[in-house]
């Protein structure tokens, strides 16, 4: 440090560049410090998320796969089932067509035949009021 007087109500002080370099130096060391141990700090959360992120996917993966295989298995299972069906239908000689119709019909002869009992009925009624 330089220090002069200049006449006497004035006191100048200078600084050499080599203390101001030093000091600035010491500051901007303590600064890249701390930005590099913040830098450490935020590269260890990255790989803390990347190391989940990996997780995650794998998890999602291995989920994708049994929903695949599930769905697959279901159509498969359907597939079989329908075609066990059609062969029983086949071997049982079982025509739906056939078999609604002859139901149809039964169940129109039912009803017919239960009308007539009814108009039997009414009318042996009203033959028991004319005789009496």
């Amino acid at each position: 440090m330089n220090v002069s007087v200049i006449g006497t109500d004035s006191i100048s002080i200078s600084y050499s560049d080599n203390a101001m370099a030093q000091s600035a130096n010491a500051s901007d060391k303590a600064k890249v410090s701390s930005l590099q141990s913040e830098n450490e700090k935020l590269q260890e959360e990255v790989n803390k998320l990347s190391s989940e992120n990996q997780s995650l996917q794998t998890k999602i993966s291995q989920f994708k796969s049994a929903v695949n295989v599930d769905l697959s298995s279901q159509s498969q299972n359907t597939k079989e089932l329908s075609a066990q069906t059609e062969q029983y239908l086949q071997s049982n000689n079982i025509n739906m067509a056939n078999e609604s119709a002859n139901f149809t019909k039964q169940n129109v002869q039912s009803q017919a035949g239960s009308m007539i009992v009814a108009q039997a009925n009414t009318s042996s009624s009203n033959v028991q009021r004319l005789s009496s």
